[in-house]
């Protein structure tokens, strides 16, 4: 059976600009490393993270456990895999962690300026983040707090409220935009994405850390003074670019941003720190013209979900309450 190429990613995407020409689409969760097998994956949600264990999983391969916080990545350094404190161990030329999935697929690392166009450079920007989170359990009590992006031509779903932006006075605590699963996989199915706040790691090495004085603890596992912080209240994504004049900085996406005191929070920043850093990397790729069908064969067959009908004397394909031409592009 001979397939048309309407590849998925696993959710709905409509395409996020990323300059005036290209657009693209998120990968469907964020980038994981096995410790002990040194194999790579797609967390298996976009709601997915790891937490404050990273601290204690890098640098133990005997350990059965994923990681989701790495340090820039440099020739020097195995796509940031690595609990090293010295922003030294991270010199190199960029390599791109798209490089580690081997599915056909031309995954890589958004730049400093793609992140930044499609938090404040496309058209009604402002109308297409906000923030919140997604309860993943059923006795409501498990929030993922993190930032939701929503693709160009965003839709609100019928029965959903989303409130874009940021609101201190009712939401330190994350009360906008919660969802739960039934909504959020409403929200995914129409073109959503979501980046969790899985904090960052920061590594030491006993005795200061910008300035101010530490601990002396060294951590066990890994032989260096680290910790993960900030889980559940920021996220920090890194982007491919280094910064143009201090070897020891590259870009990286802050969510929510903040402007001064830690209560004036803005639209997600970019801004520059150390390689060592340990923090999040969602990948992208260009965008497909749908990929909310996975396959369409040219004997008229589709695969359960999708469903194909004559409208006004052609054939269209609906999924998630989108309908496509044969060809694959979005007809309403």
């Amino acid at each position: 059976m001979l397939l048309l190429s309407l590849a998925t990613i696993g959710f709905a995407n409509n395409g996020f600009s990323v300059s005036s020409t290209l657009k693209v689409d998120f990968a469907p969760g964020n980038v994981q490393y096995h410790a002990g097998t040194g194999a790579w994956r797609f967390a298996p949600t976009q709601y997915a993270v790891v937490g404050v264990y990273n601290n204690i999983r890098l640098g133990n391969p005997d350990l059965n456990v994923w990681i989701d916080l790495f340090g820039w990545s440099t020739t020097s350094t195995y796509f940031g895999v690595n609990a090293s404190n010295k922003d030294a161990d991270y010199y190199g030329d960029f390599v791109d962690w798209g490089a580690v999935f081997e599915d056909g697929v031309t995954w890589r690392t958004p730049t400093r300026d793609e992140w930044q166009y499609i938090l404040t450079g496309r058209a009604n920007a402002a109308q297409l983040w906000g923030e919140g989170g997604i309860i993943w359990n059923d006795n409501g009590n498990n929030q993922v707090n993190g930032v939701f992006l929503l693709p160009d031509d965003w839709t609100t779903p019928a029965g959903i409220n989303f409130e874009p932006g940021f609101i201190p006075e009712i939401d330190y605590d994350h009360g906008q935009n919660v969802y739960d699963l039934d909504q959020w996989e409403t929200m995914e199915a129409a073109g959503a994405v979501f980046l969790p706040y899985a904090g960052y790691r920061v590594g030491g090495e006993g005795n200061t850390w910008n300035g101010a004085s530490e601990t002396t603890e060294v951590n066990p596992e890994t032989d260096y003074f680290s910790w993960v912080s900030n889980v559940q209240v920021y996220g920090y994504y890194w982007t491919s670019t280094p910064h143009p004049t201090n070897a020891n900085l590259a870009y990286y996406v802050l969510a929510p941003g903040l402007n001064g005191a830690m209560t004036a929070f803005t639209v997600p920043v970019v801004w520059s720190r150390e390689l060592r850093r340990g923090n999040s990397v969602r990948l992208i790729k260009e965008h497909d013209i749908v990929t909310g069908v996975s396959s369409v064969s040219r004997d008229g067959n589709v695969e359960p979900g999708v469903v194909k009908r004559v409208v006004d004397g052609r054939v269209v394909i609906e999924k998630n309450g989108v309908t496509y031409d044969v060809t694959g592009s979005r007809l309403h």
